[in-house]
């Protein structure tokens, strides 16, 4: 039997002893690619939003000399109306613990972090999933798959909701969908499983025919590349995921579907942004029912539960999507994670 000083054995030693405790969390639940960085957000009062967009307008015409003019009385608005969802995060910290183990690490501040980050996933899921038609109780407001779904063509009737048919990207599908944005597209938003397939014809197998360009790498502003399409970066999300085929797509009666068994379908958007408070085409995310100018949640610390040991920290928020025109914002579902073709 080894001897180590005092103690007749290792174990008998490491029984006086501990770890040394690092304070503090390493995160481990990532998430990448969210949009909130990049929507313009305004503060609201109230409980819904409600703009308008142009519908038809009067009609210029010819006329000869010493004709009759004619006044016209035409002109129409589509009225638009978006109410504000709520979600929220609760969560208990009992005094026993907070006193005892709270030497090195504070367990208020961890709490705290914990529950932003959850609140903050919880509203970058909705922008995507959100579905105020389908969703139980109608509690969220419409994300981009939603939306998308509902205005299916622009002004002039063309489609901004292509049907990729279960199939492989097409470079075609993307370039007809730009076209149709009539305000521009400030960014492509992929499943990293498609822009892996991106990534790997610019930088490996290529295409029959070429594409002159059209898909390259840019640097972001840290100096990172990052796949574009005719110049415009395409934005990898981790909270874009495998759906399941023929669902949420306009036409059938249920939600976008986060895929759970079958095949993998994936998504790509097409998005503008812009202030729809300052009349802009674009995106825009609302939010609002807070306490203090640019709060973008509500912050309720409870010092004392009925009924338990413990105090209480809840953070509220509420939020919705607002697409300031029909082409702000186009789709392209039921793709398959296969090489892309032209």
């Amino acid at each position: 039997m080894a001897v180590v000083g005092h103690w007749d054995t290792i174990t008998q030693a490491e029984k006086l002893t501990q770890s040394n405790l690092v304070a503090g969390l390493v995160e481990e639940n990532v998430k990448r690619g969210g949009l909130l960085e990049f929507l313009p957000v305004a503060q609201t009062t109230g409980q819904s939003v409600t703009w308008n967009r142009e519908s038809t307008g009067p009609t210029a015409a010819d006329f000869d000399i010493g004709a009759t003019l004619a006044w016209q009385a035409s002109s129409k608005v589509d009225q638009q109306d978006t109410t504000l969802k709520r979600s929220y995060v609760a969560t208990v910290l009992d005094n026993f613990v907070e006193e005892v183990y709270g030497s090195i690490n504070n367990y208020r501040a961890i709490q705290l972090m914990e529950n932003k980050k959850s609140l903050l996933q919880k509203i970058e899921d909705d922008i995507i999933y959100g579905d105020l038609t389908y969703s139980t109780g109608n509690m969220q407001y419409d994300g981009i798959h939603a939306l998308a779904a509902a205005s299916t063509t622009n002004f002039a009737s063309e489609s901004l909701n292509i049907d990729e048919g279960e199939g492989a990207l097409s470079l075609r599908n993307m370039r007809i969908l730009e076209d149709r944005m009539y305000g521009g597209v400030d960014l492509w938003v992929f499943p990293k499983e498609i822009a892996t397939r991106v990534d790997a014809y610019v930088q490996e197998s290529g295409l029959s025919t070429s594409t002159f360009g059209s898909l390259s790498f840019t640097l972001n502003d840290v100096g990172r590349r990052i796949s574009t399409w005719n110049g415009t970066p395409i934005l990898r999300s981790d909270y874009l995921v495998a759906e399941s085929a023929n669902t949420g797509t306009g036409s059938s009666s249920d939600a976008r579907a986060k895929n759970s068994s079958g095949t993998n379908m994936y998504s790509i958007f097409a998005v503008k942004f812009g202030n729809v408070y300052a009349g802009d085409s674009g995106l825009t995310y609302a939010f609002g029912n807070t306490s203090a100018a640019g709060e973008f949640w509500k912050t309720v610390f409870f010092e004392e539960l009925e009924d338990q040991d413990a105090s209480g920290l809840r953070l509220v928020h509420y939020g919705a999507m607002l697409d300031g025109a029909t082409y702000a914002l186009g789709r392209i579902f039921d793709i398959t994670d296969v090489a892309i073709t032209a």
